[in-house]
């Protein structure tokens, strides 16, 4: 039984407190996915004991497991629909999960499985004219900064090295420190383009730095997971990439294909621009 049937089923049972926590969960699906407990605490109105109690009233050990059921149920639907904090990239394997039946290989076969079942969704709904014009903004501009931190700091610095195959020089951003961050923000100007990569847990000085740039009139192209984070909203382009994963916030495999698109893409306009001026 998921977790949408456990809570459904034992609702009526718990106090009134725990409840309207079980309420919120139903209706706050996407953020009982990745939101930590002190978010989830202040956005209820109620103390993380009560949250907690209520995950135990579910049964489950805690906020871990209740969330790592909320990621299953999103990998699970992709089936039939294609389309924080540092301390909680990480999610622990319940315990209930290893040891009910299931061998370690079993359980590494549903992690790759999920993994495939993202990216086969991803490349059904994907639109290759997002990635032409992303390219083109690219090639258009004379400085490319890419801003990330973490995981998607990880993704920047690939995408950078790609780029530079291409023939375009690009400078990576860790937002997590404040030199680069201030130090890109004083080059910053019309032939500048900003590539912001942001997933969840949506670092906050990621996001103040793509406001900053539109700001200063920069070109910002946003890489994301959902239409909803924050870096959308400053972007005049967007790509966005399904990032869930079993046992952590983000999984790379989606993030991966979207570069290898885009630096191809961009790679393959270079190419043509060349060729035109040799055939000229």
């Amino acid at each position: 039984m998921g977790i949408i049937e456990t809570i459904n089923e034992k609702k009526d049972s718990l106090t009134k407190k725990q409840r309207m926590v079980a309420l919120y969960m139903l209706e706050h699906v996407e953020d009982m996915r990745y939101e930590t407990l002190k978010q989830l605490s202040e956005n209820m109105g109620v103390t993380e004991k009560t949250i907690l109690s209520t995950c135990q009233a579910l049964g489950y050990d805690g906020i871990n497991e209740v969330k790592f059921e909320f990621r299953k149920s999103k990998i699970a639907s992709k089936k039939t629909n294609p389309i924080t904090q540092k301390e909680e990239y990480y999610t622990a394997i319940p315990s209930y999960e290893m040891y009910s039946g299931k061998s370690e290989e079993q359980f590494l076969r549903e992690i790759g499985a999920g993994e495939m079942l993202m990216l086969t969704a991803y490349w059904n709904q994907i639109q290759i004219a997002d990635f032409q014009l992303a390219a083109d903004m690219i090639c258009q501009k004379r400085k490319i900064m890419i801003a990330g931190r973490g995981l998607a700091h990880m993704m920047a610095k690939i995408l950078q090295m790609y780029l530079n195959s291409a023939g375009v020089f690009a400078v990576v951003i860790n937002t997590e420190l404040n030199e680069p961050v201030y130090s890109a923000i004083s080059t910053m100007d019309e032939d500048t383009m900003l590539i912001v990569i942001s997933f969840p847990d949506y670092y906050p000085m990621t996001v103040e730095l793509a406001e900053e740039a539109k700001r200063q009139n920069a070109t910002v192209l946003a890489i994301a997971d959902k239409d909803e984070a924050a870096v959308v909203k400053y972007a005049d382009h967007s790509l966005l990439v399904p990032s869930e994963s079993m046992l952590f916030i983000n999984s790379p495999t989606g993030m991966a294909m979207l570069v290898n698109l885009l630096s191809a893409n961009v790679k393959l306009r270079k190419s043509i621009a060349i060729d035109e001026r040799i055939r000229k």
